[in-house]
């Protein structure tokens, strides 16, 4: 027969809380979110791993173009030509970017009218802007950057005030 005493000793009761542990590596972390978002299924490898490829074909040409045979001074865009029968190979032709730049922005456009491009643009760059509703300037809450009405833009961003205010 078991006592009453054999069988206290058979169970253990827990009289405090076990201490937390840290999640594992690989369920949190960078580890983490690449084995659920990169690597959660076969599709989804393939996938990552021709992306890899495609980023390591493309970026190191990238570079070389833009960057390492990239002609950065000149006047036009005669710096950037290279002589006949050299075998010298030349990027990005930055001398030329720099001399037509503003012909990239405004093309045509009338020299003199220029700053009417420039005001759209700043309006337009405003707009991209989160804005905030009196009640998150004065609290100086946080939580009012949170608000996806204030990110679409200002507008919204009234009416939703206006709406909360009535």
């Amino acid at each position: 027969m078991n006592t009453m005493a054999e069988t206290k000793s058979a169970f253990h009761i827990r009289t405090e809380e076990a201490p937390s542990l840290p999640a594992p590596v690989s369920t949190s972390g960078a580890i983490g979110w690449m084995r659920t978002n990169l690597f959660s299924s076969i599709g989804n490898t393939i996938l990552t791993l021709i992306g890899i490829l495609i980023a390591y074909l493309l970026i190191e040409p990238l570079i070389q173009f833009a960057f390492v045979t990239a002609v950065w001074s000149g006047e036009d865009r005669n710096a950037c030509l290279v002589p006949e029968g050299s075998g010298q190979t030349i990027g990005a032709c930055w001398a030329y970017v720099k001399a037509y730049f503003p012909q990239f922005i405004y093309g045509r456009y009338p020299a003199d009218q220029t700053w009417r491009v420039d005001i759209v643009f700043a309006l337009f760059a405003a707009t991209l802007i989160p804005w905030q509703s009196r009640q998150c300037r004065s609290s100086g809450s946080m939580q009012c950057f949170s608000s996806s009405a204030c990110r679409l833009s200002p507008i919204t961003c009234l009416r939703a005030w206006s709406s909360a205010t009535a």
